[in-house]
Formats: C-alpha cells, sequence, structure tokens
C-alpha cells in the first residue's frame, strides 16, 4: 500500500482576506487552496452564465468553485470545474476536521457514494 505524504502546512500564517483550505481529490491526492476575492469575483462573473444556483442555494458547489478557482489561478490544477466537481472528495479550512467519517473509521463496507 502507498503511503500518501502528509501535507505540508503553509510557512507562515494565513494573509486576513484569504480561506487556506485543504482539497482532497479522489484518490487522496490533498492540494492547498488560498481561496481569495479573485476566486469570489470570478464566481460571480460565471454562476448566472452556467445556470447554476445562487452560492446560498448551492453551498457545496459554491465552495467547490472557490478550490477550483484558486488552483487554477496558483497553476496547480489543469481540470476544468466540472472534472473537478467529479473528482474532489473533501474540501476543508486548513487545520479542521474533514467532516462525516473516514472509511477506515466507518467499517468494513463503508463506501463514499452510500447515501
Amino acid at each position: 500500500m502507498t503511503e500518501i505524504p502528509t501535507p505540508t502546512p503553509p510557512a507562515e500564517p494565513t494573509p486576513p482576506g484569504r480561506i487556506s483550505t485543504v482539497v482532497t481529490m479522489d484518490g487522496g491526492r490533498e492540494l492547498h487552496a488560498e481561496v481569495d476575492q479573485r476566486d469570489m469575483i470570478r464566481w460571480d462573473l460565471t454562476y448566472k452564465r452556467k445556470s447554476w444556483p445562487a452560492s446560498t442555494e448551492a453551498p457545496f458547489i459554491f465552495q467547490a468553485f472557490l478550490a477550483w478557482s484558486a488552483l487554477t489561478r496558483a497553476g496547480d490544477l489543469t481540470l476544468t470545474v466540472e472534472e473537478f466537481f467529479d473528482q474532489v472528495i473533501s474540501i476543508r479550512e486548513d487545520g479542521a476536521t474533514p467532516l462525516g467519517p473516514t472509511p477506515a473509521a466507518a467499517g468494513p463496507g463503508w463506501s463514499s457514494r452510500s447515501p
């Protein structure tokens, strides 16, 4: 079994106005994203054109879009936003505990696709 290296935290604290997040992709790869105002502006310019609901009506689409925007802006990701939606497993603030059970904690038969 291949061990996934522990992500290195940012060298300095997150500056005000930014949200430092850890994105886990299908397969376990973790990426660090620094979401800021540029990503929120990109959301404002995109969601109506894509016929997506407002951020308050679809908070998970909003959260995933912001992470995708920050990662692509930083050059850490080349996926389209739709490809990212299909491959992202979790997004959390850096230092926060992920929501929901992990496969190890859930026990045998656990599936991330289970209702």
